[in-house]
């Protein structure tokens, strides 16, 4: 009979010594590398997300906080202009001398002082709300 005028392909020759499974061990090591890898990149994702959530976080405590120092400094502004303007009318308007222009401010602080101590008092003092609604009188 004729030879095959088509070649069949034979496999390549096995090196001499070497372990016909250490090529499945190397792509078992090859996939392990990969997915080890892909693991280390999702992580390093995740956590780039996550400091982008926290910078977020504490540009917006700053913002809030720089806002509300502006805040109460405009508010001890107004509150200094209000006392001017007070006085202006106390004094300019009734023609109230001065001391008695001071002493009305003074007492008119110390009754919302005495206010205020009252009602701190009188908050510290409450019962709880639970003992409040069994039916017990205030």
């Amino acid at each position: 009979m004729s030879a095959d005028p088509v070649a069949q392909p034979s496999a390549p020759p096995r090196p001499t010594g070497v372990d016909p499974g250490a090529r499945q061990d190397d792509a078992v090591h090859s996939q392990l590398a990969g997915t080890l890898h892909s693991l280390a990149r999702v992580a390093d994702l995740q956590v780039a997300i996550w400091l982008s959530g926290l910078k977020a976080a504490v540009l917006q405590v700053v913002l809030a906080a720089i806002g509300g120092v502006l805040a109460l400094l405009a508010t001890f502004v107004a509150l200094v202009f209000v006392y001017a303007g007070v006085f202006h009318l106390l004094t300019d308007f009734l023609h109230i001398p001065t001391a008695w222009a001071l002493l009305i401010f003074a007492g008119a602080h110390l009754a919302l002082a005495g206010t205020f101590a009252v009602t701190a008092i009188w908050i510290l003092n409450r019962r709880p709300l639970q003992e409040t609604s069994k039916g017990d009188a205030p």
